[in-house]
């Protein structure tokens, strides 16, 4: 219980973070350092939670991570993900981390367009979703002709 709510602090301290105030046009820097110890100490045990809204949470703020740092060592978040993928404690948990490992893998070809509403998670994975699709189709129309 304990390490649960440290996860969900960590998650909201990096969420509250990462956010950008349009309005303002606030930036907050945060050093990547600071961030590959959040990645690895909070994101990856976070991804052996059994609540599912910790590990969806988690992926949503590893892809954030990735698209505001992307210089950092994401490889054991990678094996994390493979092994919540091959555990499928959901159909959307695996979905969600497919997702994000696509964009781990793929992130400079794919444009992401996070929305400061809390509520958005499910919009940055249907937008990774639709990148992929667009690879897809266009890798299938190339093999066709």
């Amino acid at each position: 219980m304990k390490n649960n709510m440290r996860l969900v602090i960590a998650m909201l301290l990096f969420g509250a973070a990462t956010l950008q105030t349009s309005a303002q046009n606030l930036h907050v820097s945060i050093e990547p350092v600071k961030i590959q110890k959040i990645l690895d100490k909070a994101f990856i045990p976070a991804l052996q939670s059994d609540i599912p809204g910790i590990v969806e949470g988690s992926l949503y703020n590893i892809v954030l991570c990735k698209k505001y740092f992307s210089t950092l060592d994401y490889t054991p978040t990678f094996e994390m993900l493979k092994v919540l993928i091959a555990e499928n404690r959901s159909s959307a948990i695996s979905y969600k981390a497919h997702l994000t490992m696509f964009y781990l893998s793929n992130a400079d070809n794919i444009v992401i367009e996070p929305k400061s509403d809390p509520e958005s998670q499910d919009y940055l994975f249907k937008q990774i979703s639709k990148e992929l699709e667009k690879k897809l189709l266009v890798s299938n129309e190339t093999n066709i002709q």
